[in-house]
This record gives structure tokens, C-alpha cells and sequence, in this order.
């Protein structure tokens, strides 16, 4: 083979190898310049059809693996959208940059009551090759399909060729009071008891309790001296008032009489999840 013939295979060697990175490199450059404008826009444009989409595709899973469909929460989407936009910001997947909340305190922002939360966060150029990467890894189809979850918001931003997705759920809780709360904790003590074949308990009024259970952590023996010696005092702080703990359910079937109960929201939560607080007293003879 000649030299000049050298030469030439060489150069289209060359070539080959060089220009395809020439143009990735040109096309990476226009995409984060696209992506730039996009992020700077007062009205970013999310990508509604994708949402609905994804949100279509997690529910069909879900009814085929048998968990119950997620509802739409305006709530919830809107912690999720903004997500995505740092996602699309940042270029890379994270659920926590640096300065922004943890997932539970920004989907505690956004106004949602919850107990359980959970996220998955994706881009690709499609919104099918983005369902497809969740569904192929275990922990993000985990994440879709978990029986605990009742509601759910997703944003999707495209950058760029990129579109970035961000899918946030959890099980979303009633809009209970502090009333409903003492009520439904009454009923599901007398609940068990029934189920143990003992009798229901009075119901007594001691309003004072509220303010003892605002006061969170309050160790129980602090309500003892309040109420004499014939009862039992459990305080506790939970997120959903018909699952009771334990130790109240394993106390359900001796000889109690009545029962006394007081509820408290606390002004923060921790971690954003909704939680009450509550004192209850439960006498050994009828009080009234």
C-alpha cells in the first residue's frame, strides 16, 4: 500500500473517531444552552401529557401486581414539580441537593397530611424509555407498587432533549381534628375489646387532657397525680388514630370502666410527616 494511501486511510480514521465526538460535543453544548433558556423562563412549561402518562402506566402496575390505584394530589405535584426543576438544574439525580429540604419536609411543604412518603426520579429523551427504566429496577418499581401508598403527584420538565422526571407518593391521611382524633382513638380501644369479648368502656370528658397531650414527649407518669390511683395513663404520639399501639392493645381485654382521652396537633412535625399527640386515661372503676 503507498504512502499516500496510508495517509488517506488514516485521515478517514481519523474522522470517523473525531467528528461523531465533535458533534456529540456541539449537540451537548446547544442542549444546555437550550436548557439554560428553559430554566430561566418566568412560566416554565411542564410536560402534562407525560405526567398523565406516567401516572396512567404506575396505576396499571399497580392493578396488575393487585395494589390499589394512586389518586392525584395537586399537593403532591406540586412538590414534585418543583423537584424536577432541580433535577433539570443540576443535570444529574439526586433526591436532595445541596439547600433543599429532605423529601419528606418538601412534600410536608406543600400542604399534604401524610404518614409515609416515597420518590423515583428519572430523565431519558422519552417518556416511554424513562417508564421503561423504572419498571426494569427493582428499587423504583418498588417504589411504584408499594400497597401503602394512596396518592401521588409527578412532574416532568423537559431540558434540553432531556425530560426529567420526578414521582413522588404517599399515603395521604384524613383531615382530622383534634375531636376526631380522641373519637376514633375511643373506638378502636373498644373495638379490640370486643373482639376479646369484654365489655365496652364509659366515655368521660376531661378536657384538660388536650392541654397535656400538647405538650408532646410529657412522660405519662406526669398525668398520674391528676387522676388518682385506680387507672392507667399512656401518652403517644401517632399518625393514624385507629392503629393503636401495642401496649394499648394488648391491655385491651382487662377490667377497665372508662376511658378519657385528649388529642393534640403539634405546630411542627417532624420530618413533614402529620402526626398527633394524645393522653389517655383509663379507669378501673366508673368515673363520672
Amino acid at each position: 500500500m503507498s504512502p499516500a494511501r496510508n495517509l488517506r486511510c488514516l485521515l478517514l480514521l481519523l474522522a470517523g473517531i473525531l467528528l461523531p465526538n465533535l458533534l456529540a460535543a456541539q449537540r451537548t453544548a446547544a442542549d444546555a444552552a437550550t436548557c439554560e433558556s428553559t430554566l430561566a423562563s418566568d412560566n416554565l412549561q411542564f410536560d402534562v401529557v407525560a405526567e398523565e402518562k406516567l401516572l396512567r402506566w404506575a396505576n396499571e402496575e399497580r392493578v396488575r401486581v393487585g395494589a390499589p390505584v394512586l389518586e392525584l394530589d395537586a399537593d403532591l405535584r406540586q412538590a414534585a414539580r418543583a423537584h424536577a426543576v432541580e433535577l433539570a438544574r443540576h443535570g444529574t439525580l439526586s433526591h436532595q441537593y445541596e439547600g433543599e429540604g429532605s423529601l419528606s419536609q418538601r412534600m410536608g411543604a406543600s400542604g399534604l397530611r401524610m404518614d409515609a412518603a416515597g420518590e423515583n426520579v428519572a430523565y431519558a429523551e422519552a417518556v416511554e424509555d424513562a417508564q421503561d427504566e423504572l419498571l426494569r429496577s427493582p428499587g423504583h418499581h418498588a417504589n411504584m407498587v408499594k400497597p401503602i401508598y394512596n396518592a401521588a403527584g409527578f412532574g416532568a420538565l423537559r431540558c434540553g432533549r432531556r425530560l426529567y422526571i420526578t414521582q413522588d407518593y404517599a399515603r395521604r391521611l384524613l383531615p382530622f381534628t383534634a375531636a376526631d382524633v380522641e373519637d376514633r382513638i375511643f373506638a378502636a380501644f373498644n373495638q379490640r375489646r370486643a373482639e376479646l369479648k369484654s365489655p365496652p368502656l364509659m366515655r368521660v370528658e376531661r378536657p384538660e387532657l388536650r392541654k397535656n397531650a400538647c405538650n408532646g414527649d410529657a412522660a405519662a407518669d406526669l398525668a398520674h397525680p391528676l387522676y388518682g390511683s385506680s387507672q392507667w395513663v399512656i401518652t403517644m404520639t401517632q399518625a393514624n388514630p385507629s392503629e393503636l399501639p401495642e401496649i394499648m392493645l394488648k391491655r385491651a381485654g382487662e377490667p377497665f370502666a372508662a376511658m378519657a382521652v385528649g388529642a393534640c396537633f403539634p405546630e411542627k412535625t417532624k420530618e413533614g410527616f402529620t402526626t398527633f399527640h394524645a393522653t389517655v386515661v383509663l379507669y378501673r372503676d366508673a368515673v363520672r
